[in-house]
């Protein structure tokens, strides 16, 4: 089993394929006894979160994993395996913003994790069952993190594609198959979706932004916190906070990262509460 270690970086290759594709997969970052954690901590926080409505295969639960009882999960944003890769593709100055677990129903239909060309960052995603292009692995369209194919696989999709995901197929794409303890770096403009995998995906996701640095981009970025936060009162009826356990950003020394994060996203109205005067 090959594991990466810390401080290891991505080497030019990956890179280039993360540049060209808009995506690059690691394999085996997580040993085994890394993996039976990180189970662990992720069936204790959705649990807790979801104590009004317990998992039964009808609906998707989403839920932050940044508190006190799940450790290693609010650990992986400063972890260097996540955090110099997230530099490397995204910037030195890019925004480390959560890490969370999904417990996925049906069909993922095509769509990137931004509304705007303006508003991206790096995704990490990694699953705990192995997962082929047959059972529900992470597709892609390689290249759509790009302009025009961005806006054009958008425009596409919102005329063509049908709800329930039935359409995926035709959508030319390639199918990330993985293996427990790989992970998905991809860049949030990207189009992907799954298909054909069972009712309870279990998947870890680790969030860093681009650090706006236009207008035009600080605006997309305030879009994207309003509408995460209106989201998971909506649709998951979380509360809405920072995402965080108050614990983790308070704490004592912080990190020179986690405290670089802490004052742009201050200075961003990150902490603030759902306003519905913020638009497109």
């Amino acid at each position: 089993m090959r594991v990466y270690h810390a401080l290891q970086m991505l080497t030019q290759r990956q890179r280039q394929h993360f540049d060209s594709f808009g995506f690059v997969l690691l394999r085996q970052l997580f040993d085994a006894g890394e993996m039976d954690t990180l189970r662990r901590e992720f069936e204790i926080g959705l649990e807790s979160k979801y104590r009004h409505a317990p998992f039964d295969g009808t609906r998707m639960h989403h839920t932050y994993l940044m508190e006190s009882n799940t450790p290693f999960f609010a650990s992986l944003l400063e972890d260097e395996r996540f955090a110099s890769v997230a530099e490397s593709l995204g910037g030195s100055d890019i925004l480390g913003i959560n890490a969370t677990g999904n417990r996925h129903v049906g069909n993922t239909p095509w769509h990137a994790d931004t509304d705007s060309y303006h508003q991206y960052g790096v995704k990490f995603v990694f699953y705990f069952d192995p997962l082929t292009a047959a059972n529900g692995a992470l597709r892609v369209v390689p290249g759509s993190h790009r302009r025009p194919y961005f806006e054009q696989m958008r425009e596409f999709t919102s005329i063509h594609q049908i709800p329930d995901g039935s359409t995926i197929d035709e959508v030319p794409a390639f199918g990330i198959e993985s293996e427990p303890g790989d992970v998905i770096v991809f860049d949030h403009r990207l189009s992907h979706a799954s298909r054909g995998g069972r009712d309870d995906r279990r998947l870890g996701a680790v969030v860093y932004y681009h650090n706006p640095a236009t207008p035009e981009e600080e605006k997309a970025l305030r879009w994207a916190f309003h509408k995460r936060k209106k989201s998971d009162l909506e649709k998951f009826g979380l509360s809405v906070g920072p995402w965080y356990d108050a614990d983790w950003w308070s704490a004592p020394n912080p990190s020179p990262r986690r405290l670089r994060w802490r004052q742009r996203l201050e200075s961003l109205d990150f902490f603030s509460p759902l306003n519905d005067q913020v638009t497109e």
